[in-house]
């Protein structure tokens, strides 16, 4: 018979997060910002929680860890804005962040036998939870540029209709780090911020006119992490345990989005997400070994919205 045990745990916390922010008009249409800021990011409720869930199947475990404390983080950073007389706009910006505590994703062996019953051994299931590493930062550099074809559709005299078209795109690069402790023999390594990756570029083509707004939004990102798995040494190399570090491999997507204003109180839409149906791929420690590939197809929503 399965066993029921109540668990009660609580913590307490009193944060502050100051912020200063300088706004500076250097000239009419160029504007430089710079912003030094704290916050905290906490778990969700879910990773917070002392329970457990087992796949006896796929031997893995995963729960909450009513441990794991907020994430800290320390930013500075500083954007230059530029407002064209053409009516465009572009803003370059660089960004740092100084990390504590930070959350990771980490799956290990349970090692334990306190979840084992009759004829079934847990201890050697992988379990997955989140926690906290060591310290890191992340640094990177942004580029943004809005343009509208209205203005050189009015110099050039064509048609009215044309003046709708425009397009918006921005490219962010990131570096960053967090410093992991040392493990079960395994010295201490660094890893990039999971979540994050090096490259992410957008690029919409859009139309607003006579209450018509459609947006064809293309992005594009390179690997990033999704949590952090065990390793051994193996005549002084590092050799992942099971599938070690997870990452989602690189991924573009393509979504179109239609609204139309038929009055104040009254809009059509419609959305198309995934168009290019390119699937997902993750991957275990290397990009040369696979761990899953899946593809959902694309996805199609339309509707009637009231304001009242």
């Amino acid at each position: 018979p399965a066993s029921v045990r109540l668990v009660t745990t609580s913590s307490e916390d009193t944060m502050v997060y100051p912020s200063v922010h300088l706004n500076w008009d250097i000239q009419p249409d160029l504007k430089f910002r710079l912003g030094l800021t704290t916050s905290a990011s906490r778990p969700d409720f879910d990773d917070l929680r002392p329970n457990f869930t087992i796949n006896d199947g796929a031997q893995t475990i995963s729960g909450g860890n009513p441990e794991a404390q907020p994430e800290k983080q320390t930013g500075l950073d500083a954007y230059l804005e530029w407002y064209m007389p053409s009516g465009d706009f572009f803003s370059a910006g660089v960004f740092y962040k100084d990390l504590k505590d930070v959350l990771i994703n980490q799956s290990n062996v349970f090692g334990l036998d306190t979840l084992d019953v009759a004829g079934i051994d847990r201890s050697g299931y992988t379990q997955s939870a989140i926690g906290n590493a060591g310290d890191g930062e992340l640094s990177g550099v942004e580029l943004a540029y809005v343009a509208s074809a209205e203005r050189l559709v009015r110099s050039m005299s064509l048609p009215e209709w044309m003046e709708g078209f425009g397009m918006n795109v921005s490219a962010t690069f990131t570096d960053s780090e967090v410093n992991l402790a040392a493990v079960n023999g395994v010295p201490k390594r660094s890893i990039s911020v999971l979540g994050t990756s090096d490259e992410v570029y957008n690029v919409q083509a859009t139309y607003e006119k006579y209450g018509l707004t459609v947006r064809l939004a293309y992005q594009y990102r390179t690997p990033w992490g999704q949590s952090i798995g065990e390793y051994r040494m193996v005549n002084g190399a590092m050799v992942p345990t099971s599938n070690g570090d997870i990452f989602w491999d690189t991924d573009d997507e393509l979504d179109l989005s239609v609204r139309y204003q038929v009055s104040e109180t009254f809009e059509i839409f419609a959305d198309a997400v995934n168009l290019t149906d390119r699937g997902a791929r993750r991957y275990g420690d290397d990009s040369a070994y696979p761990i899953e590939f899946e593809k959902f197809g694309p996805r199609y929503i339309g509707g009637l919205r009231f304001n009242f």
